[in-house]
């Protein structure tokens, strides 16, 4: 994890989680709750199946735990599933 609007000063995290959700209406639907992303040697990564999502628009939000710092980022990416992928492309 990197420092807003810098390339070069890191943050030294003890965990990282993510959670994909759903909207409908104003209520959010959790698809998979907060689950531990990855943390490797050079970057940080976790694995969706889409295969196994319904077609729908898909968001991501991430928590990172700092020693006592417990902070959460909202809206961190959004992507649609669709259900033919010829309608991805018109």
């Amino acid at each position: 994890f990197q420092e807003k609007f810098s390339t070069d000063k890191k943050h030294l995290i003890t965990s990282a989680k993510y959670r994909l959700y759903v909207k409908d209406g104003d209520r959010e639907v959790d698809v998979i709750d907060y689950h531990p992303i990855e943390l490797a040697n050079n970057n940080n990564y976790f694995l969706v199946h889409t295969m196994d999502l319904i077609p729908n628009n898909y968001y991501v939000d991430i928590s990172v735990s700092t020693g006592r710092e417990l902070m959460y980022f909202k809206n961190v990416l959004r992507f649609e599933v669709v259900s033919n992928i010829t309608e991805r492309y018109q």
